[in-house]
Parts: C-alpha cells; structure tokens; sequence
C-alpha cells in the first residue's frame, strides 16, 4: 500500500477489482457451452489448443493438483481443516497459477499462502471485535476507527486482499520455483553469488534492515 494512509482505499479498491476481474475471466468455465463456437474444436476429443474442451481438461488438472497440496496444509491446526477455507486458498492458487502462466503453480507454494491468509484472517476479526473493548479503552476504539477506514477491513474482500499479498510476496521469491532456464536474468544478476535464506547483511550490496 501506498506510505500515505490517504491513499489506501483508492488503492484496495483497484487491487480488489483487478482480483474480480480475475475470477470472473478464470474461475468460469462458459466456453464449451458456447454454441457458436465450432464444433471441430469444441468438443471433448479435441486437442486443439483454442479448444475449450482441451483448457477445459487442463484446468481441471491444475485443480486437482491445487486441492491436494491444499488438503494437506497444516493438518495439526483446526483453522485449516474447513472446505470453505480450503476452497478459498485452492481459488487464490489457481487465479494465481492461470495470470502467470510463465510460473503457475508449483508445489510448495500453498505453505505460502496458508500463513497470509491466517494473518488477515485475524486482521479481521480483531478489527470486528474491537468494538467489544472495555470503556477503559473506548477512546483508543474510536481513535482507531477515526484513523483507519472499515472499508479497509471488509471480510468480503478476504480471498482479494490475501491474492494481492500472495502475488507480492511471489514477485520476490519467484525465482525459487523456476528452473534454471525459467530463472530471470535480471535477477539472476541483481542475486549472483547469495546463498538461499542469506540476510541482507551478508550480501555484497546488502541493507541492514533490521538488527
């Protein structure tokens, strides 16, 4: 978000409504019930590469593939065990996989998005429950609200608001599910030489960011 809290409506409600225009072109499966399509290509057999049917396949295998690392995720703590919840994560993996297709989805990605979800998750409820504060406290409650937009804690916009950080967070560490021939040159140079995991101190051009 932009470093003045002036702007931060503004600029959820873009990243919101690119995430929904994202579901909408991806999470809908129309096409192979479009009639006026031609039937050389829409039609289960074809393996047509603009054949519906043939995206349609594809698709559903990505699903599946999704699903069963999200399944698996956490499976000792209660809050990822619900289908709601799973069906929102394996939603987000599986926008993410088809808006960047150079990457898509790679095994491992979910433990990413599992924590990220959590964090706003609470985020959200702490801000629900805020109200509830003791009259001790009243004045931080309203304080709070006078400073911080409800707009900015609407739950309906939990599946957007954790894509937009999952999508940030793979900008950076992208470069960790691709082979060495996917890996970007750009940052091939800007990292040649670290080591995984190194600290930014520990790099030749490195930044002490925290001590």
């Amino acid at each position: 978000l932009p470093s003045s809290s002036m702007d931060w409506v503004a600029t959820l409600q873009s990243l919101r409504s690119n995430f929904s225009q994202l579901q909408e072109k991806y999470l809908k499966d129309d096409r192979i019930n479009d009639r006026s399509l031609d039937l050389v290509i829409n039609n289960p057999l074809s393996q047509a590469d603009d054949s519906p049917w043939n995206q349609h396949f594809q698709d559903s295998e990505l699903r599946r593939v999704i699903e069963q690392d999200v399944n698996r995720t956490s499976p000792e703590i209660d809050f990822f065990q619900s289908d709601e919840l799973r069906t929102s994560l394996s939603n987000i993996l599986f926008v993410y996989a088809k808006a960047h297709p150079d990457l898509a989805y790679k095994q491992g990605m979910h433990e990413l998005l599992a924590p990220l979800y959590y964090v706003v998750h609470s985020d959200l409820q702490a801000f629900k429950n805020s109200s509830s504060l003791s009259k001790e406290r009243a004045d931080v409650h309203q304080e709070f609200r006078r400073l911080i937009h409800e707009d900015i804690f609407d739950p309906k916009f939990l599946e957007a608001d954790t894509y937009t950080l999952f999508e940030a967070l793979m900008d950076c560490v992208s470069d960790w599910y691709r082979t060495g021939h996917q890996t970007r040159s750009a940052v091939n140079k800007n990292v040649s030489g670290s080591q995984p995991w190194s600290r930014p101190r520990n790099e030749p051009n490195g930044s002490i960011i925290v001590e």
